[in-house]
């Protein structure tokens, strides 16, 4: 697939930026100020919800699966097929659907993030940060069927999604965001979040 196509009488360049964070941190909301500018949102955590169903479907998982088994898919398909295959599966999702402007979210591993960066038109790496309650509130909010209702289940799964227990190919959002090339804090209103979303596309010509 070329950087560069033929785009109403001149050429569009592909834009490519992931972005990473704990659970719950807000980077829906970053992906809606990216989708409304055009580019089309990629999760690296639908090729695992991808998975899941598939097991589903053979009778290998139940249908209530949770977090934890969708934790216990994502780090065994790492496992197995390569630290980069949820990247790479998404890459070859971009490529048949010749997107030009993607964002991906819900990277949760260092070797996806050194997949993407070798990847044509690389643009940046946003880190999403904000307080456990703060991203315990959001959750609850958002109240997917997945994920934890409890205090005491959300700690536990926050623990082991930032690294603590994990092998080199399981869930580390914490050395994730140590290789973001730009950090950005969620902790006000919507309206300010979103706005310093657009304040970082302007920066940095997205």
């Amino acid at each position: 697939m070329p950087l560069f196509i033929t785009f109403t009488g001149g050429l569009m360049e592909r834009k490519i930026v992931g972005f990473v964070g704990p659970i719950a941190v807000g980077k829906g909301a970053a992906i809606e100020v990216f989708t409304a500018a055009g580019y089309v949102a990629y999760s690296l955590s639908d090729r695992v919800r991808e998975e899941a169903r598939r097991r589903v479907a053979l009778g290998k998982l139940r249908a209530d699966y949770d977090r934890p088994d969708l934790q216990n898919i994502g780090n065994e398909l790492r496992a197995t097929e390569g630290g980069a295959t949820l990247a790479k599966r998404t890459w070859a999702l971009v490529q048949g659907d010749g997107t030009l402007l993607v964002a991906i979210d819900s990277i949760r591993n260092p070797e996806e993030i050194h997949f993407l960066r070798a990847l044509p038109g690389w643009k940046l790496l946003v880190g999403v940060t904000a307080s456990q309650w703060r991203r315990y509130q959001n959750m609850i909010g958002r109240a997917r069927a997945t994920d934890p209702k409890r205090w005491k289940e959300f700690l536990a799964v926050e623990e082991r999604d930032r690294g603590a227990g994990e092998s080199a190919l399981g869930q580390q959002v914490d050395a994730c965001l140590a290789l973001a090339d730009v950090p950005i804090e969620n902790e006000g209103t919507l309206f300010q979040f979103q706005g310093a979303i657009r304040q970082l596309m302007h920066e940095h010509g997205l």
